[in-house]
């Protein structure tokens, strides 16, 4: 995906819209000034504001994508079926049929996240493909530490975030774990190296002119700390 999916901002929305909502229904049922804070939450319930805080963090959450949503789904679910149901029972301006589909279409609604494409945008930072930097072609020289294997290579492609590594013969690098932490000397000059620490995120087979090989991120603090020298690696080498 080159972009973010369209599903994450519109259910950061929706969640955004009808956590407003309830502070604006109230206005319009009991014909109070929308901007008189006190009089709405007066007729606001302890689970009319408990939906809300929900509503708010599941906006805010599915915005970050960050995966912790998927723990806040089932409550806010509950919250938002309570809810409605409190609504139907106590009240008089919705009947229980219109809050069972309120409920039931919200719910539907969520299930979104629990889709391939969508869920793996969340639990894996190998999909959310719009964060990734431009790679440039360029073949330098590396030493790739693991453990106490020292595996001579080169590079593919590279970019500030990451970097491709071939391996022709399928039989060092390849045999790495996935989401392995490795060192890796990139060498600029005969006896001059950056020290890089990154994470195994994929492994390819030989494909049209894309070599057998591994994809590398570069772990946070190796970004912040080796940004220029790798800007000028990808430049000078």
């Amino acid at each position: 995906m080159k972009k973010v999916p369209f599903y994450i901002p519109l259910m950061s929305a929706i969640f955004f819209l009808i956590a407003a909502s309830f502070p604006i229904q109230i206005s319009i049922i009991y014909r109070i000034e929308l901007f008189d804070i006190l009089g709405i939450l007066s007729k606001l319930t302890f689970i009319n504001i408990s939906t809300m805080v929900m509503l708010f963090a599941a906006s805010i959450l599915t915005m970050q994508i960050n995966k912790r949503i998927f723990y806040a789904l089932p409550i806010l679910n509950f919250f938002i079926f309570f809810n409605n149901f409190i609504v139907s029972e106590y009240g008089s301006t919705y009947s229980s049929t219109q809050t069972l589909s309120a409920s039931l279409i919200f719910l539907v609604s969520t299930l979104g996240f629990y889709q391939k494409d969508i869920y793996k945008v969340f639990h894996d930072l190998r999909y959310r493909y719009w964060l990734s930097s431009k790679r440039f072609n360029k073949e330098i020289i590396v030493l790739v530490e693991y453990e106490d294997q020292n595996i001579w290579s080169k590079t593919y492609d590279i970019s500030k975030t990451g970097m491709f590594i071939v391996d022709e013969n399928l039989e060092h690098l390849y045999k790495i774990p996935g989401n392995s932490t490795i060192k890796i000397k990139l060498f600029i000059g005969t006896d001059k190296y950056i020290p890089l620490e990154a994470v195994i995120i994929r492994k390819s087979f030989s494909r049209g002119k894309y070599p057998a090989g591994i994809g590398i991120q570069f772990t946070e603090a190796t970004t912040k700390r080796y940004q220029y020298d790798l800007e000028l690696a990808k430049a000078t080498v």
